[in-house]
C-alpha cells in the first residue's frame, strides 16, 4: 500500500500517512451506500487526536487535532478527483501535513497518492459485511455495520473497515493496521490505527484514535 499523504514528522505519526487508501466472500449488503465520503469542496472534518503505547506506559500519551478539507480538485487518466488537505498536530515533534486525492463512484471510494501510481480502494461500494480484497503486501476488509457516537453527534448508518498489511517487506519500516468508520453522509468519523515499530527493546505498538468532533459538509455544485 501507499501511504494517501506525503507526511513528514516523527514516527508516531505515521497515522496520517496510512489513513487512506484495495473476492468478496460472502455476507449481508448494507442500505443504500451513497455518501459514504462527501466530496464537495469545502467540506471539513475536524478529529481530536490521541496517541499512546499500551505496552509502554513509560512512553508518554499525546493528545492532539487533525483538520481535514476538500479543497480543489484534479483529473488523472480521465477520471476525476477531489483533492484533499490534511493536518496532525501535537502528536508529533511538529505538526505534519499532507494532501491527496480521493473520488467516489457507483463502485467505491478510491485514493490516488500521486500521479505515478495506481489508486487504490478504500471502501467498495455497497459496502457488504465480510468483502474482503488486497493488494501487495495489504489487505481490506469491511467488518460491521453499525452506530456510533462523538463528539460530533450520534450517526446511525455506518460501516467499520480495516486495511492492515499481512506481511511487511521491510523490518525497519515495522506494521500498521487502521480501522476506520465511515457513515453516510458524513463521510470518515473514526479511525484507529495501530503500528509497530522496532525499539531498542524490541517491537513499540503504536495507537492513535482519531474521532470525529466537527463537521462542515459543502453543497456539490456538480
Amino acid at each position: 500500500m501507499r501511504p494517501a499523504v506525503r507526511a513528514r514528522g516523527d514516527r508516531r505519526t505515521c497515522a496520517l500517512a496510512l489513513w487512506a487508501i484495495c473476492a468478496a466472500c460472502g455476507g449481508e449488503a448494507l442500505a443504500e451506500s451513497d455518501g459514504y465520503y462527501p466530496t464537495a469542496a469545502g467540506t471539513l472534518w475536524e478529529y481530536s487526536a490521541h496517541y499512546a503505547t499500551p505496552d509502554h506506559p513509560e512512553i508518554p500519551a499525546r493528545t492532539g487535532r487533525r483538520v481535514d478539507q476538500i479543497d480543489g480538485q484534479e483529473e488523472h487518466d480521465g477520471r476525476t478527483y477531489r483533492r484533499f488537505s490534511s493536518t496532525l498536530e501535537g502528536i508529533g515533534t511538529e505538526p505534519v501535513t499532507g494532501r491527496s486525492l480521493v473520488r467516489a463512484d457507483s463502485s467505491g471510494i478510491y485514493f490516488l497518492t500521486e500521479p505515478t501510481v495506481d489508486e487504490s480502494l478504500g471502501l467498495p461500494l455497497p459496502p457488504v459485511v465480510g468483502h474482503t480484497w488486497s493488494w501487495g503486501e495489504w489487505q481490506g476488509r469491511v467488518l460491521r455495520e453499525l452506530p456510533i457516537e462523538t463528539a460530533a453527534g450520534r450517526f446511525e448508518s455506518c460501516v467499520e473497515v480495516s486495511i492492515g498489511q499481512t506481511s511487511s517487506s521491510s523490518a525497519s519500516r515495522g506494521r500498521m493496521e487502521q480501522v476506520t468508520t465511515y457513515c453516510r453522509g458524513v463521510g470518515p468519523v473514526k479511525r484507529v490505527t495501530t503500528t509497530e515499530s522496532p525499539g531498542p527493546h524490541g517491537p513499540v505498538r503504536g495507537v492513535t484514535e482519531e474521532t470525529l468532533t466537527r463537521t462542515t459538509r459543502a453543497e456539490s455544485t456538480d
